[in-house]
């Protein structure tokens, strides 16, 4: 999955990318641990899943940074990020990698239907 995020978590100012799924499970994470600005209760985020259910995306803004939320079809993707990045840039990003993990997740089902 670190193939299909990199082009993300590459981008200047972006500190870190979180996918869970729908019920709250982490998927993938990659959070740059020196960046100070992130709240010390971020681990609290899967609170807001019940709410993210009827969402499609979500921009937070906060005092020394953004959260950028989106949902996927299984789940949702969080992008940590500085106050300057460009926004446009982050949802065409996330907009390419969506059938991406799309493709990932129906072929992890087709695994085991081939195996001997």
């Amino acid at each position: 999955m670190q193939d299909i995020f990199k082009d993300i978590i590459k981008m200047d100012g972006v500190y870190g990318l979180v996918y869970f799924s729908r019920e709250g499970a982490v998927l993938f994470e990659s959070i740059d641990p020196h960046w100070a600005a992130l709240p010390k209760d971020f681990r609290g985020w899967n609170k807001l899943t019940p709410i993210l259910q009827k969402m499609r995306e979500a921009d937070f803004v906060y005092e020394k940074g953004r959260i950028y939320l989106r949902a996927t079809d299984q789940g949702c993707l969080l992008v940590i990020m500085g106050p300057v990045v460009s926004i446009a840039m982050v949802k065409l990003n996330c907009d390419i990698i969506l059938p991406q993990l799309k493709a990932e997740k129906s072929g992890s089902k087709l695994k085991g239907l081939f195996k001997r």
